[in-house]
This record gives C-alpha cells, structure tokens and sequence, in this order.
C-alpha cells in the first residue's frame, strides 16, 4: 500500500536505509526516454495507482464510442498494457499497441495474450497504423515524451487519417505549469519495499513551450532483502492546452473538447497535478 507521496526530500526520508541518488555522468549515459531499465517495476511504483484514479474517465469515452460489439482501438506508447487489457475486461474490442520499449512491449504481450491485442515495438512517429479504428487513446503524458511541436501535428494528422468517422482520440498531457514548476521540487512515492524518486534538471523555455528532463531511479526489494536500483531518463516537452486545441483543429478534427483539467491540487495521484484530458472527434 502507498504509505506517503511527498513533494521535496526531508532528511532521512525513506524507512529503507540510506540511497545516494545523484543524477549526473551516469544519468547522461542513459538513452532519454527509455523505459527498459524500469519496465519490470513500473507498474508497481506508478502505473497501477495513476491508471485507477483516471481510467472510470477514459472508460466513459470508450463506453459512448459507437454501438458495436467490437470496438477498435489503438493505444499509442502504451507501455505496459495497462489500458487495453482493462479495456478488454470492460467491452469486446481489437487492440493495437505500440511502445518503443522492448522490455515494456514485454510486460504488456504477458498480461494480454491471443490475438485479441496485438503489441508491436516501435517509434509511434514511424508505426503503421491500421485503418477504421474507432479510439485512438494516448495515455499517462506520453505524448509529452514527444519533443516538438512539429511531430505533435504530423501525428495528429495521421490518427485523423486513422480513424473511421465518427471516431475519437483520447489523451492526457502535462501542461506547461507542471514542467516549469510542479517540477522544482522533487516528487517521492513510497511503499512497502519500493521507493521512487523523481528529480529535475533545470527547464527549457522556448517561447510558451517548456522542455525538462526528469532523472528518476526506482529502489526495489529484492527476495534476498537488498535494493536493486532502476534508472531512467525522461525528457518531456508541454505546450499550451490552448495551442494544443488549435493544434488539433487545424489538422482536421471538428470536434474537441477538454474532458478533464487538473491544478495545482490534483485528485487521485500526485502526477496529477496541471494535468488535462482532451478528447477529439473526427
């Protein structure tokens, strides 16, 4: 059970013992935004608590999309699988999901076996899309792990092309609050036998967009009793939820609507916080 989530480290604050955490020449040697390396943990330090507090709103989403008994549904830098297989559990659908992570793509072929959901590894920028879907759902700010406004456009342009009519793409992003300073402060989960710890270096500011790595490490018990530490790499980039909006817009969706926005005292996560849930329509 989660036993504290703290913003800012006060001294000695896990109950495991003593962790030097030093983002610095290691961190730097770290490919950015590779999940490998946490792929195993991910789910038990985030994932599971961040995917409960918000899936009844993306279940809403998927539960008004149309009237057929089989939904389509791609799931874009889908991690784990979290959100299909819930899915899954809730309505008969087809699933596509892609993630450049291998080890990721691995936890997630294991807990959705068959061919109802099919994984595939592969840069999201580069993956084909099948054709006719009815839900496109990009979730838990992956699409903030995308670095610029350009790419942004050109991927909303090709799940417009993806889509059926009538269809829909869900996501929730990271606003520029949250990187700029939500951030400052470094973000620790704790629970019996894990530890997380998230830190920032200083942000890039590029006119009303903001750019911002997150060194994070991961302390997992092992069954012989020792910690074995978990690293990665995140680089993020946020715009606007307004530029966001127009952005969608001028590449072909007529229908977007902003489900969801979160402040400064989010419910639900700590990672909550300056988040938004937009949902765009063909």
């Amino acid at each position: 059970m989660l036993e504290a989530e703290r913003s800012g480290l006060a001294a000695d604050p896990f109950p495991y013992g003593i962790f030097a955490f030093v983002p610095g020449r290691r961190f730097s040697q770290l490919r950015v935004n590779d999940y490998d390396d946490i792929a195993s943990v991910f789910d038990e330090a985030m994932a599971f608590d961040f995917h409960e507090a918000t899936h009844p709103l993306r279940q809403r989403v998927a539960s008004a999309i149309g009237s057929a008994d089989t939904l389509r549904c791609v799931d874009l830098c889908c991690g784990s699988g979290l959100f299909l297989s819930r899915l899954a559990t809730d309505r008969g659908i087809l699933g596509w999901g892609f993630d450049c992570s291998l080890n990721q793509i691995a936890v997630a072929r294991g807990r959705s076996p068959g061919e109802q959901i099919v994984y595939q590894a592969t840069d999201v920028l580069e993956a084909q899309f099948p054709g006719e879907i009815d839900l496109v759902s990009i979730n838990f700010d992956a699409l903030n792990h995308i670095g610029s406004a350009a790419e942004w456009r050109e991927l909303f342009a090709r799940i417009h092309r993806a889509l059926r009519r009538q269809g829909r793409l869900l996501f929730d992003i990271n606003l520029p609050e949250r990187l700029a300073s939500d951030w400052d402060s470094p973000e620790v989960i704790v629970k019996d036998g894990l530890v997380y710890v998230q830190v920032a270096e200083a942000p890039v500011f590029e006119g009303t967009c903001v750019r911002r790595r997150t060194p994070m490490v991961i302390f997992k018990r092992e069954p012989s009793g020792f910690f074995r530490q978990h690293e990665a790499l995140i680089e993020q980039f946020a715009m606007p939820l307004e530029a966001v909006t127009s952005m969608l817009k001028n590449t072909g969706f007529s229908q977007v609507e902003v489900i969801g926005e979160e402040g400064s005292n989010p419910r639900g996560h700590i990672f909550n916080k300056h988040r938004a849930f937009v949902l765009a329509g063909k």
